[in-house]
């Protein structure tokens, strides 16, 4: 399987991906960070429409170095043709982070000239 991202005018990699809890679906459109260890940062506005189970609070590091508490809840997500399980980390921001945690098993390769990357397992 293979995904197929673009690259937006201020370099961020973008995908679109199907989340799931227990009210319905979204689709979001999100930036792939690896910079983020976990599987998807959603907007709290997004994590309470669907309806998702609190899992628990998880510390996480930031970019600048320091640490920060977060809420986390239990989702779906489709991912590689496949719907599966994962922990969605809270967040504040409306920007939707896809982690290194969804990534991990899968490999990335960007062509910034053609404003595109794929995503292949």
């Amino acid at each position: 399987m293979k995904i197929l991202g673009s690259i937006d005018a201020d370099g961020e990699l973008r995908i679109t991906s199907s989340i799931m809890g227990f009210r319905g679906v979204a689709k979001v459109n999100g930036i792939v960070d690896t910079g983020f260890a976990g599987a998807i940062s959603l907007a709290v506005t997004i994590i309470a429409k669907l309806g998702m189970d609190l899992n628990g609070i998880r510390m996480y590091r930031l970019a600048d170095g320091s640490t920060t508490r977060s809420l986390v809840f239990n989702g779906k997500v489709d991912w590689m043709g496949k719907v599966s399980p994962i922990e969605i980390v809270l967040s504040f921001s409306d920007e939707t982070l896809i982690g290194v945690d969804l990534l991990k098993n899968c490999k990335l390769t960007v062509d910034f000239p053609k404003r595109q990357f794929f995503i292949e397992e």
